[in-house]
């Protein structure tokens, strides 16, 4: 079957590279582990499926092939519940493990389910493209794009590369290690459709975090968004939850402007909207701690605190 729709041009085969175990099997291992209740968002009307994607979710990844296919399973479940057309962008910030394959072959799989099933697959942008200039290549597998930057140049870096390569007409991004369910976007959704132009994730009740972080990290956090919020100017109560949902070209412009590559870019992103007068909508969110954080308790912080004055310098 594989080989046949190869032939037909809706899977592009390399073969250089062989299918990480994980991800062999990882849509139905996530699919049992997980039950996924799916609400349409208030107030979006029903599109075409093949048409410009209504929503782009951004997945900035970082030697990510553990967590990373059970996240993109769980979110495909939910995404194919949804009556409009959506793409999913993952970035790959230069990973020495093996997350660039297990997320085509997770690509690939889901092709060659969506074909069996009958669901309509935009096959529009299943190209290979080179970007000169940063040495970053695009692949499109059906709705799923792989974005691979040459080197690791941080969070920021990879996921406003993935918003500037997205269509939607809101954008969501989201952790790879999907610490919020991807249904906790109906809430941010209907913030959208009463007027915000952005939706923010946060933490703040405690009651929807069932694994909380270190005591530590915790101190640490709490003392770098109060020094956020000083930057930014605007009471945000947690600007570093990654569950974020902007209106799609709002998103792209603000984007453009930001040139913060670490974990720092959250608070650019929010301090750049906030003096252009958006409006901000903070949402709590249902959120699990995962012990494998990319953010390194003793460098990070420091970065992170480094960038807050490097934000008020640039801008």
């Amino acid at each position: 079957m594989v080989k046949a729709l190869a032939q037909t041009g809706l899977v592009r085969r390399s073969p250089r590279k062989q299918r990480h175990p994980l991800a062999a099997s990882a849509l139905e291992q996530a699919a049992k582990s997980v039950a996924v209740r799916s609400p349409q968002p208030p107030e979006v009307a029903t599109v075409n499926k093949l048409a410009r994607p209504f929503l782009s979710v951004v997945i900035p990844a970082f030697n990510e092939a553990e967590r990373i296919p059970q996240t993109l399973a769980m979110f495909l479940q939910y995404l194919h519940s949804l009556d409009y057309a959506w793409e999913i962008i993952v970035v790959d910030d230069g990973s020495s493990d093996r997350t660039v394959d297990v997320v085509e072959a997770i690509a690939a799989a889901q092709l060659i389910k969506d074909h069996m099933n009958d669901h309509p697959i935009d096959t529009a942008n299943d190209v290979t493209e080179q970007d000169a200039g940063t040495g970053a290549t695009a692949k499109a597998i059906g709705q799923i794009k792989l974005i691979k930057l040459p080197t690791n140049q941080g969070k920021g870096s990879a996921v406003r590369t993935g918003v500037l390569a997205s269509r939607g007409e809101q954008v969501l991004f989201s952790d790879a290690d999907g610490s919020t369910p991807l249904p906790e976007l109906f809430k941010l959704q209907a913030q959208l459709a009463s007027g915000y132009e952005i939706a923010i994730g946060t933490r703040r009740d405690q009651t929807l975090v069932s694994k909380r972080q270190p005591f530590y990290r915790t101190i640490l956090g709490e003392g770098f968004n109060w020094l956020a919020r000083l930057t930014i100017g605007a009471q945000i109560q947690d600007t570093q939850c990654g569950f974020k949902l902007i209106k799609g070209d709002l998103c792209r412009s603000l984007f453009a402007q930001m040139q913060i590559p670490g974990f720092g870019f959250d608070v650019e992103l929010l301090y750049l909207a906030h003096r252009a007068g958006s409006t901000i909508a903070q949402v709590p969110v249902v959120w699990r701690n995962d012990t494998r954080s990319k953010v390194n308790v003793f460098r990070d912080p420091l970065l992170m605190f480094v960038d807050l004055v490097r934000i008020r310098l640039m801008h």
